[in-house]
């Protein structure tokens, strides 16, 4: 990221928007449809992020506090503050053993005969500053077939639990998959990491940018760099 900020005379900071969309050095960030909402900067949410400058490639980090399926807590071990990664690199969201386990037990009780819930449950990451990382349907579920979807979350591999940022190892990796037509906005000047949510809801994906005119907004002009 420096040194792509360094040669290209950008601001250090990086958007993805997956599966379509990687910027750097900012926004504007001009939506197509709807027309509404030329410019998701303005509804971004914020949260404080960190990187590991001892280990090469160790990524992205920002603290949870706790998950809650369907807005009911997730009882997980005396973890303190939850370290969450964020990784396109991993296809599906990664969680250590003791988080795992009683988070899918949490799923299962939701979805058991006979409650008969029809809607896929909600997943919100609180993170420590107030803000919350909200996962629907369209992140935590995988389409294999017309009839069938399978749950996008899987058990860290034991050789992977506690590796990574010294003692302070992620106990969550969020992966591609739901980060997929998320607006994420990694801000290094800044040290915090903007994120939109499932796009889903705006009635618009990631597909919908248009990065060869100008962003303005009944309220305010933005101005960047993207290459």
């Amino acid at each position: 990221m420096a040194e792509v900020a360094a040669t290209q005379n950008v601001a250090r900071k990086f958007a993805l928007c997956l599966p379509s969309v990687a910027v750097f050095g900012g926004g504007p960030f001009v939506l197509i449809f709807p027309y509404y909402r030329p410019d998701i900067m303005q509804i971004l949410s914020y949260t404080a992020l960190r990187r590991s400058p001892e280990i090469a490639g160790a990524g992205y980090y920002i603290t949870a506090k706790s998950i809650e399926v369907n807005h009911k807590e997730v009882p997980l071990p005396n973890h303190g503050s939850l370290v969450v990664q964020l990784s396109s690199m991993v296809p599906y969201t990664e969680l250590c053993p003791d988080v795992y386990q009683p988070f899918v037990k949490a799923w299962d009780e939701i979805l058991a005969w006979p409650k008969k819930q029809h809607a896929v449950p909600g997943i919100n990451i609180n993170l420590e500053d107030g803000e919350v990382w909200e996962i629907f349907g369209g992140n935590s579920m995988v389409k294999v077939d017309d009839n069938t979807a399978c749950f996008a979350f899987v058990e860290m591999k034991p050789e992977k639990v506690g590796v990574g940022h010294g003692g302070d190892a992620p106990a969550v990796v969020i992966g591609g998959h739901q980060m997929e037509h998320n607006l994420v906005v990694f801000d290094e000047e800044k040290q915090q990491l903007g994120f939109s949510g499932l796009l889903f809801g705006l009635q618009t994906t990631c597909n919908n940018f248009n990065f060869t005119v100008a962003a303005y907004s009944s309220s305010a002009q933005y101005s960047g760099a993207a290459s």
